[in-house]
């Protein structure tokens, strides 16, 4: 048989050149595409990091500023300690965001007459950024002294000038100044004496103010000739600022859905007047873990929401403030006191971590979280504990902890109902009544899966041994009637939904999958 022969079609020189070219242009786009993409991936992560750490981006509200700053429009603001006169800053108080014009500064007088002329050290102040004057209530004393930022906050003079046991002068504080006041008869008496060095003591308590050391944590003070030097090393603020946390279960009994039994808690974080850096919350349960388990978060770190909505948790936050994180973690160890979010295993019942960030000097926050009370778990005076403990960096500051006790209040009487019945066969039949009946004002977590156990020998209260042999339950006269809180009449509830066993002839057991007061 003779084979076809099939004909190969050979490429020039020019067209193999050719391919040659389209394949290099081609590598050469790919290269570029990819460089390109990396480089705007990198801009981008570092335009987050400037605008988060050096040049927060702001949008106007209101018309305060106007015409400079209208509202709706978007600025970029660079931090500074250093501000001088004219400039526009944006700076927090309380829980607010503020952005004003510097017009004077420390130590400065100010004052404005009745058409809105403001004076800085009684020169006229030159605003031609103004379209017109505002004229309005004022809720400070004109003419006012801008106060100056003291290295020594909430002086308080500590008794008076002594000379040995002998009182010599007295003290006060005014704006961050101490007057030292001599009584005059002593100082005449060291006048007649030709004595002009006075030798005495006299010592003032207050707290440094941090936001006045340098970025080192140090200061060099130099006052009545002599020079100290303070030394609060790096993070000062961190490590010492003011800070203080307040955690509550804000559920007086338990919050009962279709879904479980849930508590309510709340943790309010509280920022002192230096503010507080890169702030994070723990909180773990450090009593009876096995009663409860954190709902509503995941290993992964979320936005918290600023409305509740079920039993999810979270935030309550000033306006223009920046959203917390919240994810679950491993329980705290010495050695990782704050749990890394992500983590693929986590040992029950686990950690809540709160991702606050910043706080602002004097900011507050409020969390409310939710967990869940385990079913098929014996509660009854178990006390659940847990703790907040707050972090600024990675130095532990403050902590506050919470508790709930569940507790059961109930009555269970039982007696015999009826006469004794005597059947055809000789047999007798003695019917009995159990009432058990929760006390709702004195209980604060619903009942479930409990089971009613009676005994025909108990340790406590045995039948006779002799009589034990000829004595049985009949199952199927067992009735379960349920009268629920506000109802009148009771209902029987079906055999379905109860489940009858019994332990060799001498007990029977009753379990009710739902009974609430």
């Amino acid at each position: 048989m003779k084979k076809k022969e099939r004909s190969v079609n050979i490429p020039t020189i020019e067209e193999v050149e050719n391919e040659q070219k389209r394949l290099r242009h081609r590598a050469v786009y790919q290269r570029t595409l990819r460089g390109t993409i990396a480089v705007l991936l990198v801009v981008a992560a570092i335009s987050v990091v400037v605008a988060t750490l050096w040049m927060p981006v702001l949008q106007i509200y209101g018309s305060s500023m106007s015409p400079t700053l209208e509202a709706g429009q978007i600025v970029v603001s660079v931090k500074t300690n250093q501000l001088k006169t004219g400039e526009v800053v944006a700076f927090w108080q309380g829980n607010k965001l503020l952005i004003k014009r510097v017009i004077a500064g420390p130590g400065q007088w100010v004052d404005i007459d009745m058409d809105g002329n403001v004076t800085v050290d009684g020169q006229t102040l030159d605003e031609p950024y103004l379209t017109e004057k505002a004229l309005g209530n004022c809720d400070i004393d004109l003419p006012h002294q801008v106060s100056e930022a003291h290295l020594l906050r909430n002086a308080t003079p500590g008794g008076n000038i002594m000379e040995g046991s002998e009182i010599v002068g007295t003290l006060s504080i005014s704006e961050g100044k101490i007057k030292v006041q001599f009584d005059q008869n002593y100082l005449e008496k060291k006048n007649n004496e030709g004595v002009t060095t006075i030798e005495g003591d006299f010592y003032i308590t207050g707290e440094v103010n941090l936001s006045q050391l340098d970025k080192d944590g140090k200061k060099t003070l130099t006052t009545a000739g002599k020079t100290y030097k303070l030394d609060f090393g790096q993070d000062a603020i961190a490590k010492y600022g003011k800070v203080s946390v307040q955690k509550n279960c804000t559920s007086e009994k338990a919050i009962s859905t279709t879904e479980g039994n849930f508590l309510s808690y709340t943790i309010t974080v509280t920022a002192g007047e230096d503010g507080c850096p890169d702030v994070s919350v723990v909180d773990s349960l450090i009593s009876n873990s096995d009663c409860v388990t954190y709902v509503g978060i995941t290993s992964n770190a979320t936005e918290l929401a600023a409305t509740s909505n079920e039993q999810k948790p979270y935030e309550t936050i000033g306006s223009a403030k920046n959203s917390g994180k919240i994810y679950k973690g491993n329980a705290p160890t010495a050695e990782k006191p704050i749990p890394t979010e992500g983590e693929t295993s986590i040992t029950e019942p686990g950690s809540l971590v709160w991702k606050i960030g910043d706080m602002a000097p004097n900011e507050r926050r409020t969390l409310t979280y939710y967990v869940k009370l385990k079913d098929d778990v014996a509660l009854d005076n178990k006390e659940i504990k847990n703790q907040a403990n707050v972090y600024s960096k990675t130095y532990k500051r403050v902590y506050d902890d919470a508790t709930f006790t569940p507790k059961i209040s109930y009555t269970m009487p039982k007696s015999r109902v009826g006469n004794i019945e005597k059947n055809t066969d000789g047999s007798y039949i003695i019917n009995y009544e159990l009432h058990f009946s929760l006390d709702k004002t004195n209980s604060n977590y619903p009942l479930e899966n409990f089971v009613f156990q009676d005994y025909l020998k108990h340790s406590s209260n045995a039948t006779d041994s002799k009589a034990l042999p000829y004595i049985s339950y009949d199952r199927t006269s067992v009735r379960v009637l349920v009268k629920t809180d506000g109802a009148t009449d009771y209902n029987e509830i079906p055999k379905t939904e109860q489940l009858l066993h019994k332990q060799e002839h001498r007990t029977m057991c009753c379990m009710i999958r739902w009974m609430q007061g």
